[in-house]
């Protein structure tokens, strides 16, 4: 990316994290009740971050939310960009807010995350993901 569309990505971010009909506060799963195949995709992907289990992987397996190559940025602790939502969800967990920048109705237990943006933060840094169709298409941040 350009410096001019670096500059432009983080107005934009701060301009939407401003709106307050375009942000959604993060919520953690909810805890199964019934079989993992009953949980939505996002849910199931931040289960696996808080109760790293061979069935949750199991189940992401099945599912093919998780790449190989995926799962070893994981095991690594690494987030990149071309990575899906899954394993960003996997390795970061829950974000602290989601800021549709599109799509004001959108579902977010469904896979169609299209222009999207995953904030997470603490110790003074936060980071931004910008989501769309799935994948991880830009990464940003900075310290508070």
């Amino acid at each position: 990316m350009t410096r001019p569309a670096i500059r432009l990505f983080a107005a934009l971010i701060l301009f939407f994290l401003m709106l307050p009909s375009g942000v959604t506060k993060a919520s953690r799963p909810p805890s199964p009740l019934g079989p993992l195949t009953d949980l939505d995709s996002s849910s199931l992907c931040i289960l696996f971050k808080t109760e790293p289990d061979k069935s949750v992987r199991n189940e992401i397996d099945r599912r093919k939310l998780i790449s190989e190559n995926d799962w070893s940025m994981i095991a690594n602790q690494d987030v990149k960009v071309g990575m899906s939502l899954c394993a960003l969800l996997a390795e970061k967990g829950p974000p602290v807010l989601i800021v549709r920048t599109h799509e004001p109705e959108a579902d977010l237990s469904t896979d169609q995350h299209r222009d999207m943006i995953y904030v997470y933060g603490g110790d003074g840094v936060s980071l931004y993901y910008m989501i769309d169709k799935g994948l991880v298409v830009h990464i940003s941040g900075g310290i508070q």
